[in-house]
C-alpha cells in the first residue's frame, strides 16, 4: 500500500489535476493497491476490477461510438 505521505501527495495531485482539467473524471478505488486489476496478482480485487473495467468500456463506447469493438 501507500506510505502516509504518499496518500497526501496523491490527494493533492488529484485536486490540482481536476482544477486544471475540470472535465476529467477520476475514480478512486478504496482499499486496493497498484495492480488491483491484474488477474492472478496478489493485489487483484475482483469487485474493484470489474467496476473499473465497466467504467473503461463505457468511456470508450461514449467517445469512440457504439459501433466500436472494445
Amino acid at each position: 500500500m501507500f506510505r502516509e505521505g504518499e496518500i497526501v501527495a496523491e490527494s493533492n495531485t488529484t485536486g490540482i489535476f481536476v482544477s486544471v482539467f475540470p472535465l476529467v473524471t477520476i475514480y478512486r478505488y478504496e482499499g486496493v493497491s497498484h495492480g488491483f486489476n491484474r488477474v492472478g496478482s496478489s493485489a487483484y480485487r475482483k469487485e474493484a476490477a470489474e467496476l473499473a473495467r465497466a467504467r473503461t468500456l463505457a468511456f470508450l463506447k461514449q467517445h469512440l461510438g457504439s459501433g466500436a469493438k472494445v
